[in-house]
């Protein structure tokens, strides 16, 4: 939650707003490959009998070659400018970035209606605005660096709060 969370959060969410080709096609690409992987290695997304261990490898020999799909084309790819096209949509990427940051989090609801759980995502609205906006002007790892702070403080005083309370 401090560490993997905001590293691949701000990479599928924010990562690509550079309108790069490599950044664009790297996240694209490295979801591609990764999920073929997963596919290839019988991934089917229910747990049937497959053991814990074997699902385990399966989803982290996918997340591996969607990782390095995705660095071999931001590498290849570094030295392109931002896409035109891109900068004329650009203020609707970056909000539609900041919606589904904020739709990804109703999963940490149990609640059956999202409707309803719309409300309680408005913080991940702004905070995705926020981190956005670091992004854009500050680099990735500014962002990515924002987010592990917002989420190990949140976790401290869960767990101060927890602590006191027992």
């Amino acid at each position: 939650a401090v560490l993997f969370a905001p590293l691949t959060e701000e990479i599928a969410f924010r990562g690509w707003l550079s309108g790069r080709p490599g950044h664009v096609l790297g996240l694209i690409g490295g979801a591609l490959a990764g999920s073929a992987a997963m596919a290839v290695l019988g991934f089917t997304g229910a747990f049937k009998t497959e053991g814990l261990a074997e699902v385990a490898a399966t989803i982290s020999i996918g997340l591996l070659v969607g990782i390095v799909t995705m660095v071999v084309t931001v590498f290849l790819l570094r030295r392109t400018n931002a896409m035109g096209w891109f900068q004329a949509f650009f203020p609707a990427f970056f909000w539609l970035s900041t919606i589904a940051f904020a739709c990804i989090h109703l999963f940490n609801f149990n609640e059956a209606n999202f409707a309803l759980l719309l409300p309680l995502v408005l913080p991940q609205f702004v905070t995705g605005a926020i981190l956005g906006y670091v992004r854009v002007y500050y680099g990735l790892w500014a962002s990515v660096l924002l987010h592990a702070l917002h989420n190990g403080a949140f976790i401290g005083l869960v767990l101060l709060a927890s602590g006191a309370a027992a």
